[in-house]
């Protein structure tokens, strides 16, 4: 049986039934076993299919034999097992070749789609679901959960099949996840677990849906959720029924989990500690995508810890490993380790050069990226394009038939249109004025902020790499001098230099920040976010879709307006509490702030730099601003923009 593809790690990998040396040959044998005592032509077909599936994974000429075996016993005018050998072929084929495989299911469903038994609904539920991993193997994520909520669960509701329905819940909440949409990802894991648990089912399946609920929850900072989601998963590992080769992927992922649980909640020794078991198990099984990031937390919390030189090991081996770098993404957290352990062990030169890789490396993938944004417009445009050709042939058409119509009556028809065109006329040059007028005010308003971004970028750059950069020449001049001279007013001057250099480093930073430019438009929210969290205030932040902002421009703006608003909250609200929420959904952006601070009147209260400069990006970014606040009751502000 195949099984869906699922986010783990940040990388989406397919996890089928693993071939373990100890287990291959007993299941082929009680395969083989149930073959030799099975009394009907029915049972040694369906044998055969599970034989079929087996060695679809490890020998596709043994698979084939086993179908051509089973077919030769089916009555061709039994069109449910005819749907259901067409369903194990394409399961041959779904490592070999895409297209063959998804157009067997097709076949498939042809066959099935007429048959409503609750053996054909189960079995149209599974096809659509692999057909739905297939498109997810073509970036077709939106494909692939339209088609779980919309074929597979509605299937597979039609059958007793608890543990499958439970399945395609949690695939949901995988795909949602990998949306990071961690709320909507989160019912979905817990729908699954109910599920199960009112069906008395407590097996690999309940342990899955409770792996993934606990990431959702690792995601949204809630150590409490997670820590009483791994409580249940282990207590359903301590007396599991099967052995333990059956919950390997489920075992391996559940130490991730904890590892980063752990460095959640601060414990940095337990972390590293449960990664060193964790890379014991996954060594122990050859799984070797778990124990690889196992290792790169291992080495990012001993890089914390004082334990650099065997950080230093652990990022070397990363690197050497080929299976670990054929992702950039792999590849990149392993130099960024590297480089930080060859900064903190005084390696300078191999923290240069293991910087230079990673930047070599950002590049390839800011390539890459661009070029799927060049592919994605140039499909735009085809389809803009076709659109326009279609219209213009209906536009042809509805002519020919208006000049029919008129030979009947056209001197009734041509004061009708003169009429008809003259009102269309002043319509469309009062439409085109007010659309000119728009424009200009639109890019009046775009020259003055890039303006202003430009000249912040270039100060920036003076304060960090000018005035920065001789500061901390003096800086440094002065500490050799110290080494000379024990000097306490030398001392203290160097301490005054390194405030002052910090200082110029925030200033830098927020003139022009850095991760937006190197890391996008969500991590630069969230490191800014954080950044400004006390322990006398929390600001919850929830973003979802910010990548489908691609201009450079519209991300800076963006980030301006919640850098205005949030600091707002912080330093004139005096808030303690702020909830912060970025989504881009059918390419409209909301922006929604709360607070619990004193608050104001909206109507009276003066208009501030800040609040003007928020309403001229909103709308830069054709967008609406909605205040909600009083004194003494917090406040509520909402942006809408069409990006």
């Amino acid at each position: 049986m195949r099984l869906a593809v699922f986010m783990m790690l940040f990388l989406w990998v397919t996890i089928y039934p693993t071939a373990i040396p100890s287990q291959e040959n007993t299941y082929a044998d009680s395969l083989y076993l149930q073959l030799h005592k099975a009394g009907t032509d029915k049972e040694k077909v369906e044998i055969y299919f599970l034989l079929s599936d087996f060695y679809s994974y490890i020998d596709t000429t043994k698979a084939f034999a086993m179908l051509d075996t089973a077919k030769s016993m089916i009555d061709r005018k039994d069109k449910l097992y005819q749907g259901i050998l067409t369903f194990y072929k394409a399961g041959v084929y779904f490592d070999l070749n895409i297209e063959k495989s998804q157009e067997l299911y097709m076949q498939a469903e042809n066959i099935l789609k007429d048959i409503s038994t609750p053996i054909s609904y189960e079995y149209r539920a599974r096809l659509w679901n692999n057909y739905g991993v297939l498109e997810q193997t073509n970036d077709k994520q939106g494909a692939f959960l339209d088609i779980l909520l919309n074929k597979s669960i509605p299937f597979i509701q039609k059958t007793n099949n608890i543990s499958l329905h439970a399945s395609y819940l949690t695939n949901v909440s995988l795909v949602l996840f990998n949306q990071k949409d961690y709320a909507k990802a989160i019912d979905y894991s817990e729908s699954a677990i109910e599920l199960l648990l009112r069906n008395n089912i407590e097996d690999k399946q309940l342990v899955w849906a409770y792996l993934n609920l606990a990431h959702s929850f690792l995601y949204l900072s809630k150590p409490d959720e997670v820590a009483e989601a791994l409580q249940n998963i282990e207590k359903i590992l301590e007396k599991r029924s099967g052995t333990e080769d059956d919950y390997l992927p489920y075992i391996s992922y559940y130490y991730i989990i904890k590892t980063k649980y752990h460095d959640l909640i601060g414990d940095k020794q337990s972390s590293i500690k449960t990664a060193r078991e964790g890379m014991a198990f996954c060594s122990k099984y050859n799984l070797k995508s778990d124990y690889n990031s196992l290792a790169y937390y291992l080495g990012h919390n001993l890089s914390q810890t004082g334990g650099y030189t065997e950080a230093k090991e652990i990022s070397l081996m990363l690197l050497a490993d080929e299976f670990n770098t054929k992702s950039l993404k792999n590849k990149a957290n392993s130099l960024r380790l590297l480089s930080d352990v060859e900064l903190k062990l005084g390696n300078y030169k191999s923290a240069y050069e293991a910087l230079k890789q990673l930047q070599e490396v950002n590049d390839s993938m800011h390539v890459r990226n661009e070029k799927l944004q060049v592919a994605e417009l140039e499909a735009r445009y085809n389809t803009s394009e076709s659109e326009k050709k279609i219209l213009a042939l209906e536009s042809k058409t509805k002519l020919q038939q208006t000049i029919t119509v008129s030979s009947i009556s056209l001197a009734l028809l041509l004061l009708g249109f003169f009429i008809y065109a003259i009102k269309q006329r002043k319509i469309r040059t009062r439409q085109q004025l007010l659309s000119m007028e728009q424009q200009k005010a639109v890019e009046v308003s775009k020259a003055l902020m890039e303006g202003n971004e430009q000249e912040r970028s270039r100060i920036a750059r003076e304060l960090h790499d000018g005035l920065g950069g001789k500061l901390t020449g003096i800086k440094i001049n002065l500490e050799n001098t110290i080494g000379t001279k024990q000097d306490d007013s030398l001392q203290k001057a160097v301490s005054q230099l390194e405030e002052t250099v910090s200082d110029i480093r925030n200033l830098s930073h927020n003139l022009m920040p850095v991760s937006l430019v190197r890391y996008g438009l969500d991590a630069a929210l969230r490191d800014f976010v954080q950044n400004l969290q006390t322990p006398n205030t929390k600001i919850d932040f929830y973003a979802s879709n910010l990548s489908e902002i691609t201009d450079k421009n519209k991300q800076l703006s963006v980030y301006r307006i919640v850098q205005e608003l949030v600091t707002n909250a912080v330093k004139h609200a005096d808030a303690s509490a702020i909830f912060l929420q970025c989504t881009v959904e059918n390419d409209l952006l909301l922006i929604e702030i709360e607070d619990n601070g004193k608050g104001f009147n909206p109507k009276t209260i003066r208009r501030n730099m800040g609040l003007n400069n928020i309403e001229t990006r909103v709308k830069y970014l054709n967008g609406k601003m909605n205040i909600d606040a009083s004194p003494g009751k917090g406040a509520s502000i909402s942006i809408e923009c069409l990006i």
